[in-house]
């Protein structure tokens, strides 16, 4: 299949392959960015960072792009690679492909090749079977179209299938959706902030290397936090250019709130590579709960605004 991956630093695995599906269709899909604001933060006696601090937001992205863009997601369990690669055969010869779940473990283009384990995805455009590897695009890692051999040991695998339907894309419907999302943001936010600190509190464990481990993946998940916020910018950009409905203040806040986490990650980066964490911890706290009030300000004016498009689209009725 002849599909050019898209690629963008601020995108995750997941929106490349978004992207990538949506332009070779020629649909929108500007609208997933407004759960873009969602993150997800855990209390837990583990030292761990990863498994209490999260940032995506697959879910409400899924239906969206289903709802708004006209695009659906079904998703596949196949218990052998023969059902498997019979699978993408069919998908292959409908010119539609399809993304297969991965671990970056077993990606030999990437740079945790044999190193970590940490759940990828990736298109799925063509299959070798002589060679018994699949051809893939992985927008978030390479430009380049990749081979992939599965570990003959693998027993099942996760696919996802990309169906178009009719879109329904509309102000009314745009608002709607931005709406349902900054609620569900707002619920989650002071408890969200609140364990946060907590995560950072007691992310140091007895060990100085997983110290060092989960302040480097704390410093991680802040560069995808920034990156978020970027993508919903521009959702909210489009919005403007497309229907006229100017968010400028609310723009201006998030910029002011990217810039600030952006210090955050700096200082924890810092104290990465002095191994000072402790002696910042007050400060570093003092940051989060500024960063709160920032993220609390911005979903409250967000949800202002777009209750008075909401209404004015009503009054013209």
């Amino acid at each position: 299949m002849n599909i050019t991956p898209v690629y963008d630093a601020n995108y995750d695995c997941y929106d490349g392959i978004i992207a990538t599906i949506c332009a070779a269709n020629n649909r929108d899909f500007f609208m997933i960015f407004a759960s873009k604001l969602f993150f997800r933060c855990i209390s837990t006696n583990s030292h761990s960072v990863e498994g209490c601090f999260s940032l995506y937001s697959y879910d409400y992205a899924t239906q969206i792009l289903e709802k708004v863009h006209g695009i659906q997601i079904v998703g596949r369990v196949f218990f052998s690679k023969e059902e498997l690669f019979r699978e993408i055969e069919n998908e292959i010869k409908n010119k539609t492909p399809l993304s297969l779940k991965i671990n970056t473990y077993q990606c030999p283009w990437s740079e945790l090749y044999c190193k970590k384990h940490i759940e990828h995805e990736i298109l799925v455009v063509g299959i070798d079977i002589e060679a018994d590897t699949l051809i893939c695009l992985d927008p978030y890692l390479t430009k380049e179209r990749q081979r992939l051999r599965l570990p003959t040991e693998q027993q099942m695998f996760e696919c996802k299938k990309y169906r178009l339907i009719d879109d329904h894309i509309s102000p009314m419907g745009c608002l709607k959706i931005l709406k349902r999302n900054l609620q569900i943001c707002r619920e989650l936010l002071r408890e969200n902030f609140t364990n946060l600190k907590k995560v950072m509190q007691n992310i140091n464990g007895d060990d100085v290397s997983v110290e060092q481990m989960n302040n480097y993946l704390l410093a991680m998940r802040l560069n995808t936090f920034q990156n978020n916020r970027i993508c919903f910018l521009r959702m909210l950009d489009t919005l403007n250019l497309r229907y006229g409905f100017c968010f400028a203040y609310e723009i201006k806040l998030i910029n002011e709130e990217i810039n600030d986490v952006g210090k955050l990650r700096t200082v924890i980066v810092k104290s990465i590579i002095k191994k000072t964490i402790q002696d910042k911890m007050s400060k570093i706290i003092d940051m989060i709960e500024g960063i709160y009030e920032e993220e609390k300000e911005i979903i409250e004016s967000l949800l202002v605004r777009v209750d008075n498009y909401i209404v004015g689209i009503l009054n013209k009725k």
